[in-house]
């Protein structure tokens, strides 16, 4: 009997630890999709900077 409820008792702690596991490894996904979000947007600015700079030295060097 006792050994029942144990087992019963391990069987649900396990399966407290898969969705903890599940919550964790879905938390750590969206803060790696949200920083690489952030990195390309980022390089996305950094792009049209350089193609706004690169304008400015043909519209200069057309002058």
């Amino acid at each position: 009997e006792s050994y029942k409820t144990l087992q019963q008792e391990s069987q649900g702690q396990l399966a407290q630890l898969k969705q903890l596991e599940e919550q964790i490894a879905l938390m750590v996904s969206r803060e790696v999709y949200d920083s690489l979000q952030d990195q390309s947007q980022e390089q996305i600015a950094l792009l049209v900077v350089l193609v706004e700079l690169v304008v400015l030295e043909i519209l200069a060097g057309k002058l």
